[in-house]
């Protein structure tokens, strides 16, 4: 008998955690941010798909991603949420959004820019701006649905 494989429409939410968020911590309270996030709520967005896809056009991906310290980082406000982020550049993060925006994911911003919010307590003028340097650690890719409630879920110390 031929196998059938059934579509799975439904809106899509993939991230990364952070592996090493202790040292991202670490580093936020020496640059004064009061509050921060727990380090296990630590990650990198990759897709946020409002929009319903159908999820068997993606394999997640298991293996772990290293971005090592560079230049391009930087510590920014972000939104209307009162998020603080640690923006970095990556080219594997670029690409693996692009695949999921090329294969149906709708997006709600211009760009994809990967970051790690850092606190939802935003004030970064009286903080130390110099970008955490060392490498960002993130593990295998977690598909899961979009949550609409996600703020209500955070946890900041």
């Amino acid at each position: 008998f031929p196998v059938t494989i059934h579509k799975q429409y439904k809106t899509l939410y993939v991230d990364r955690p952070l592996l090493n968020g202790e040292h991202l911590v670490e580093w936020a309270r020496k640059a004064g941010f009061d509050k921060v996030l727990d380090p296990s709520d630590m990650h990198v967005t990759i897709a946020f798909s409002r929009g319903v896809v159908d999820w068997t056009n993606f394999k997640p991906k298991t293996d772990t991603l290293r971005v090592l310290s560079t230049d391009n980082r930087s510590v920014i406000p972000l939104g209307d949420k009162g998020a603080a982020v640690l923006k970095f550049s990556s080219s594997r993060l670029q690409s693996r959004w692009k695949e999921f925006v090329d294969g149906g994911c709708s997006w709600d911003y211009p760009g994809y820019q990967p970051h790690v919010t850092i606190t939802y307590n935003g004030d970064t003028e009286k903080v130390d701006k110099t970008p955490y340097n060392g490498p960002l650690i993130f593990g295998p890719e977690r598909f899961k649905e979009v949550d609409l409630d996600w703020e209500k879920k955070v946890k900041e110390t």
